[in-house]
């Protein structure tokens, strides 16, 4: 977990230290049951993966944004449509955090 801001916003930091507190003290500890080769097959042709080169996938197409005008997170928010702005407020409000594990070998993830 990580923030990307010299003045991250209060929620933000809520969010940051609850996501850490989560953590098992060895970040490295494997959690939930491991994936079989299958699965990871199947993941890996996903949207993101070998699939989106092959025809076998079809994704939307994504964008990036240019936020130099933007001086703060909220700055920007507010510049979002109001149906993306309650998803956002709805998120914070049930505590919702992104988590990501490598998986690595036949390690479990």
């Amino acid at each position: 977990a990580a923030l990307f801001s010299p003045r991250p916003p209060a929620h933000a930091v809520s969010l940051l230290e609850s996501a850490l507190e989560a953590l098992p003290p060895d970040s490295d500890t494997p959690l939930g049951e491991p994936y079989s080769l299958m699965e990871r097959e199947s993941g890996s042709l996903g949207a993101m993966g070998a699939g989106q080169w092959t025809g076998q996938f079809r994704t939307r197409p994504h964008a990036l944004l240019d936020v130099r005008q933007f001086s703060t997170v909220d700055e920007y928010t507010k510049s979002l449509s109001r149906g993306a702005r309650r998803t956002l407020a709805r998120s914070y409000a049930q505590n919702f955090t992104v988590t990501s594990k490598t998986i690595l070998g036949n390690e479990p993830a």
